[in-house]
This record gives C-alpha cells, sequence and structure tokens, in this order.
C-alpha cells in the first residue's frame, strides 16, 4: 500500500513540475536562440559531420555539453525549438533532483517545495533561465548526482555502493558540460567523507562510499581525457583549464562590472529567497536540524564558489545558484513548525520570481534579444539566415565577420571559421590573423556578413584588405552588409 501511494505521489509531483515548467517556458520556444545555443549547436553538427572539435571548431567547454547537442541533431531536435526544448527537459530532470535531494533530507512536503522553487528560479528569464546553456544542462544533471548519493546513503540501514556509483558517473557528466559542475557532487563527497549522514558510519564504510563515487567520477572524466588525448591533448587542454585559467576565472580577467550589472537584474528576485531562508532559520534556532543545515549550507557554499570562479557573471551564470537556493527554500521552509507560516514564507519566496516572469512574458519577439539576452542582433540573425537559405546554393558558407554565433545555429552550413564568440577571437593569440588567411584561401566561404566592422575584428588591417580583394556588397540584411566572393 505505501509502495502505491508513494508511486502515485510521485507521479503527481513529475505531472506538476512539468506542467508548470511547460507554462514557465513555453512562450520562449518561439523565441530567437541565443548566441550560446547557436554556437553550441553549430558547433556539435560541424563535429557530427566530421569536423575536429578544439581544431575545426572551437569551444572553451568540455565535451559533454556538445555531445548533448549532438544527441540532439541526431533525434531531429538541432533547430532552434529543438534546442528549447532541451532547456524545458533539463529545467524539468533538475527541479525533480531538486525535490528528490529536499524529500531525502527533510520530508514529502519539502520534495515539493524545493522542485517548485527549483523550477520556478531556474527559468528566470532575466537570468536567461529560458535557454539550454552549460549551467542549466550542467546544474541539473549535478542536481541528479546529489540526488542519487543521497538516496544511496541517507537514512538507510545500509549503503548502496552501486548508487554511489552510478552517481559519481553523473557528477562527471556534469562536470563534462561545464567546467562550474563540481557543487552538487562536491556535498555528496564531503557527505560520505565527514559523515555528515544520520547514521554513523564506520572508516570503512565511508571509504568504501568516497572510492565508488571517485571510480564512477573518473569513468566520465577519464572519457572525455582520452577523447582529448585522441584528438590533441594540448588542444584539449587549453580548451577546458587553459583558456579560462589565463583570461577569465577569479583570480585573472574578472569581470566586476559584468557581476554588479547582473546582480542588479537578479537581485529582486534573489533577496527575498535569502529573506526567506534567513527567516525560516530564526523560527528553527532551537531546533536541532543541524545535519540538514550542514548539506544546505555545503551545496550553497559549493555553489556560490563556481559561480565565482566563472569570472565573466553573464546573466545565466547566476542559474548556478538556484538550483542549490530552490532546494534550501524547500528544505528550510519545511521544517517551519507551522503549515500556516510555510505557506507564507514559501508564497514570499516566490511571488517576485514568477511576477518577474510574467513581465518577461509579455516582451515583444523582436525585443526578447535586447531585453533578456543584452544582444539586439538575434533577430537580425535570424533574417540573414533566411536570405542566406534562399540565395545560397550546396556547400556555400556564410562567415559572419568577425562573430555571431547564433547566425551559425539558424542555418545548416557548417561555420568556416573555428571561433565563434567575439570575446574568443579579441583574446586568444593569433585567431584575429586567421581570419586573413581564411578570407584569402581558394576555399573562402562565399559570403560574409559584416555583423562587425573589419577593422574592429583585425587591426592591423589585414582583413579589410582581404576583404576588399576578393569581395563585393550585394546586399543589405536587417543592418547587416553581405559581401559575396568575386
Amino acid at each position: 500500500m505505501k509502495v502505491g501511494v508513494l508511486q502515485r505521489t510521485n507521479y503527481r509531483m513529475c505531472g506538476a513540475i512539468t506542467a508548470l515548467v511547460c507554462m514557465l517556458r513555453l512562450r520562449f520556444l518561439f523565441t530567437p536562440i541565443s548566441a550560446d545555443e547557436g554556437g553550441y549547436l553549430a558547433i556539435a553538427r560541424a563535429w557530427g559531420r566530421g569536423a575536429v572539435l578544439y581544431r575545426d571548431v572551437w569551444v572553451d567547454r568540455p565535451q559533454g555539453l556538445l555531445v548533448i547537442y549532438r544527441a540532439l541533431t541526431l533525434i531531429g531536435l538541432g533547430n532552434p525549438i529543438g534546442v528549447r526544448v532541451l532547456g524545458v527537459v533539463a529545467c524539468i530532470v533538475g527541479s525533480l533532483a531538486c525535490g528528490s535531494i529536499a524529500k531525502s533530507l527533510v520530508g514529502e512536503r519539502a520534495g515539493w517545495y524545493a522542485a517548485i522553487a527549483a523550477a520556478i528560479m531556474t527559468s528566470l528569464p532575466q537570468i536567461e533561465g529560458f535557454i539550454a546553456n552549460a549551467e542549466l544542462l550542467s546544474g541539473a544533471l549535478g542536481a541528479c548526482a546529489l540526488a542519487v548519493a543521497l538516496r544511496a546513503c541517507w537514512a538507510r540501514e545500509d549503503v548502496s555502493i552501486r548508487l554511489l556509483m552510478v552517481a559519481g558517473i553523473i557528477g562527471g557528466c556534469s562536470l563534462s558540460v561545464k567546467q562550474s559542475g563540481f557543487d552538487a557532487l562536491g556535498v555528496a563527497l564531503l557527505v560520505l567523507l565527514f559523515g555528515v549522514s544520520p547514521l554513523t558510519r564506520s572508516v570503512r564504510i565511508r571509504f568504501a562510499s568516497v572510492v565508488a563515487v571517485l571510480v564512477g567520477f573518473l569513468i566520465s572524466i577519464g572519457l572525455l581525457a582520452l577523447h582529448g588525448a585522441l584528438t590533441g591533448w594540448h588542444r584539449w587542454w587549453y580548451a577546458i583549464v587553459g583558456y579560462r585559467a589565463s583570461q577569465h576565472s577569479l583570480l585573472t580577467g574578472t569581470d566586476w562590472s559584468k557581476f554588479s550589472f547582473t546582480y542588479n537584474i537578479v537581485s529582486p528576485a534573489l533577496w527575498p529567497i535569502i529573506l526567506v531562508i534567513a527567516a525560516a532559520l530564526f523560527v528553527l534556532r532551537d531546533q536541532k536540524r543541524g545535519r540538514v543545515l550542514a548539506v544546505i549550507s555545503l551545496w550553497v557554499t559549493l555553489g556560490t564558489c563556481a559561480f565565482l570562479l566563472g569570472g565573466l557573471f553573464h546573466r545565466h551564470y547566476w542559474v548556478i545558484l538556484m538550483f542549490p537556493l530552490g532546494t534550501a527554500v524547500g528544505a528550510m521552509v519545511s521544517l517551519v513548525p507551522k503549515l500556516k507560516l510555510q505557506r507564507i514564507l514559501f508564497i514570499s519566496a516566490i511571488v517576485v520570481p514568477l511576477t518577474m516572469t510574467a513581465n518577461a512574458l509579455m516582451i515583444a519577439r523582436e525585443d526578447v534579444g535586447s531585453r533578456l539576452h543584452g544582444d539586439s542582433r538575434l533577430t537580425g540573425d535570424e533574417e540573414i539566415a533566411t536570405w542566406f537559405e534562399i540565395h545560397s546554393q550546396k556547400g556555400d558558407q556564410i562567415y559572419a565577420m568577425c562573430a555571431s554565433a547564433a547566425l551559425y545555429g539558424n542555418i545548416s552550413a557548417d561555420p568556416p571559421f573555428p571561433y565563434l564568440w567575439y570575446l574568443n577571437i579579441q583574446e586568444m593569440p593569433g585567431v584575429r590573423e586567421q581570419i586573413a588567411e581564411m578570407l584569402n584561401r581558394s576555399d573562402s566561404p562565399e559570403y560574409v556578413a559584416m555583423a562587425q566592422s573589419a577593422s574592429n575584428c583585425d587591426s592591423s588591417g589585414a582583413a579589410q584588405r582581404a576583404l576588399d580583394e576578393h569581395y563585393h556588397l550585394v546586399d543589405e540584411v536587417s543592418g547587416v552588409q553581405i559581401m559575396q566572393k568575386n
């Protein structure tokens, strides 16, 4: 009987969270894809057609992210709507995982609260929560890893070594999607290592448990490293570690002005959540909930570290924090003794994010790029893509001078240049010089869309000279000049 009730409860939660996430994100299935989504999709397609990853197409992300996008193309969803469907699925999975974590720690009601809060907070449009970015995909996998680890060890008479190994594999997959995806698995390891679980563990059991997680983790990471070694170890290592370490991290090239800008965007939703958690802690100050608080505090702390280590503080980086904070809301609010106070606190936490989401749903499609991404080119990229599909012949390519990654996600042709993002082109040694080299080759792209001026991309003037010699103006689309090969 209990098993049947439990199953019905799980089904109801899955259905409710699926409906909530779809309601929050349905509007954005039909808005232009972002630069990150377009770039990841284009790179995954090119990789699937034989391009060498980190040589012919380049991104400072591990292969796991591109594997997900590549799988998307294999099932026929390698298009802008398919990418947003991926975001919907990731949000559902991550929210249910947060619910499972809270349920393991506290109880069934906590699971409901946490799943709903995580769904709302990770979908917040003002932090690009609706896009299928690496932070959302990695965070969802990380939450799954922690959920499985807690199921394996929390409030059990024994420890499931097999489940812990599965948790390690999933945690490795989280890190394979984005380098910041270590927070949830780190919590699982600390829980096992220091015996935060309510049951007393012998040193032998703790050691075996940690080893099981690490073995699973090394299986995932080992596959990444093996692929990196087979395709070019130095290129792979630079893309995954070297570039960010030398250009953008908490210690190098930190963009604090961007932090201030994006914090001002997210703070109206962030502070009610923090205050509700603090209020719940105040009410619980005389209750012994140390183990639960330890797990939640560890996750929020490690999540904050993962957020800060990125150094760039784009809007979507805040999604990293929304998984642990959503779980914290669910766990802490459910511990409040009075049900009425629980509901007041929970509603107080989610009302501002819901209001912000409702306001974003009213934004006109052509304004979504500028208002929610800070990128006014997205609808223009769609128009350029339509123009290209009409005028191009089989085998033709178009180059966005020097970067407009969303364009490549809207067309079927592969990018003719490995580097799709402006920041990479400006910062990586020798990349700007490669633009002129590409334009001077006999197999140069048929078209060039002047998203930026040639001088802005290559101050040496070599790129402009190559354009003058080999290309001529044929059209202008959405304010962007289209050059065609002579």
